[in-house]
This record gives structure tokens, C-alpha cells and sequence, in this order.
């Protein structure tokens, strides 16, 4: 199995900017309020690389998908305290989910409370979105 992961948008903003207000808005399919530009983005503890190594050992893909290829694009938020919450898949309902989408949620439901974003030396609560793509082969 092979697993490619990567962040999409997320890069640490220029120090210039570290005295502006934090934007914050309502993320309408959770009902949690998300700093839209943080100084500092959330985190997985380790890093990129660790979070990889934690990606390849959470997600067990069933049988049935066996050869397949697939393209999950998950989105999160990581609370003030770096708790992770309204894990969901982009732009599908619950009832849309394929089975390779529920595997990808059952592990990455794992995941460790992250650092979480700051704004002007506060933490806040962000959104983060993390494409991953999995390649199974015929076993």
C-alpha cells in the first residue's frame, strides 16, 4: 500500500503580520468558530514526517478495495487545546462516504491532540485540510 499525504494552504505567515487582529469565522457544517489566518498553523506533533508515519500505520483499508486507487480530501478542525474535532471527508454527506472514505476516518480518528494554531501569541481554532491519496495494490 502506498499512502501520499499533503497539506494544502498552510504556511507560516510573515512576521509582519504577527500584531494584526485574528479573523475568526463560523465554520457552518461544525458550529465552531476558526481563526481564518492564524500566525502559526496547527501542527501533528513531529512534524509532516511523523505525521506520515502516523497516516500509514492508522489506515487499514478493507479487502474490498484491494487494487484500487483513491483520493480522500479530509478536513478537520484542531481546537485551541489541539483536540481534534468534526473530522469529515470535503464536499460529500455522511450517506456519500465509500468504504476506502469510512477507513480513512476510522484512523485518522486516532490521531493525537495536534499544537495548536496561534494568533498573536493565542491559541485558536483552525481548520485544516489534508488530501491523501492511497494506492492499494492486487494482493
Amino acid at each position: 500500500m502506498t499512502i501520499i499525504i499533503g497539506t494544502v494552504g498552510y504556511a507560516q505567515t510573515s512576521k509582519v503580520q504577527r500584531d494584526r487582529k485574528c479573523i475568526m469565522t463560523l465554520d457552518e457544517t461544525c458550529h465552531i468558530s476558526v481563526c481564518t489566518f492564524p500566525d502559526k498553523f496547527p501542527e501533528f506533533p513531529g512534524g509532516v514526517a511523523e505525521l506520515g508515519q502516523f497516516i500509514q500505520k492508522n489506515i487499514r483499508p478493507s479487502k474490498e478495495n484491494n487494487g484500487s486507487q483513491s483520493r480522500v480530501f479530509l478536513s478537520f478542525i484542531v481546537a485551541e487545546t489541539g483536540k481534534i474535532e468534526c473530522l469529515r471527508i470535503v464536499n460529500k454527506m455522511t450517506q456519500e462516504y465509500s468504504v476506502m472514505d469510512k477507513d480513512v476516518l476510522q484512523g485518522m480518528a486516532k490521531m493525537p491532540n495536534w499544537i495548536p494554531a496561534q494568533c498573536n501569541g493565542t491559541n485558536v481554532a483552525a481548520l485544516y485540510s489534508l488530501p491523501i491519496t492511497i494506492c492499494l495494490a492486487n494482493q
